[in-house]
């Protein structure tokens, strides 16, 4: 019996916190020394600079390829981390509430790779040139906002 990448992320979820290196980890988890919170941890990844940076990874996510297989793995990616912030807020899929904060998740992955993307490809002042402790405040409150902790 194979194993679906979305069926196996549900399990490593179910265990304990994602392993996945880019992505923040629920605030479920945050409480280790070594995880920031979800704000800080997207804080982190679209103020990275360098070769090599995630930054680039989330742009990838935004381009399709015309390959079904890789697109069926670029869409379980996205859903997955949508899963993983919505985790982090107390969503469970079949909880009444459940879409809304699925919702809520995905519009805070849509903040992270807009401001991600306007960043590196627009240049677009004071964004572009805002530093990570520039950036803390606003994430944190939109991420609250949208997300609020169980």
């Amino acid at each position: 019996m194979s194993t679906s990448p979305s069926s196996t992320a549900t399990s490593s979820r179910r265990k304990g916190c994602s392993r996945r290196v880019w992505r923040p980890r629920p605030r479920s988890c945050a409480a280790s020394p070594t995880t920031p919170p979800i704000p800080d941890a997207i804080r982190h990844v679209i103020t990275a600079t360098g070769e090599g940076r995630l930054t680039d990874v989330l742009l990838l996510l935004l381009r399709t390829s015309g390959d079904e297989r890789t697109e069926r793995m670029r869409v379980g990616l996205l859903r997955s981390t949508s899963e993983d912030l919505a985790a982090a807020a107390g969503w469970r899929p079949d909880a009444p509430e459940g879409e809304q904060l699925m919702l809520r998740a995905q519009l805070v992955l849509a903040l992270s790779v807009g401001v991600a993307t306007l960043r590196v490809s627009t240049g677009l002042r004071p964004l572009a040139t805002a530093s990570d402790e520039d950036l803390a405040g606003p994430l944190r409150k939109a991420v609250d906002a949208l997300l609020p902790r169980p």
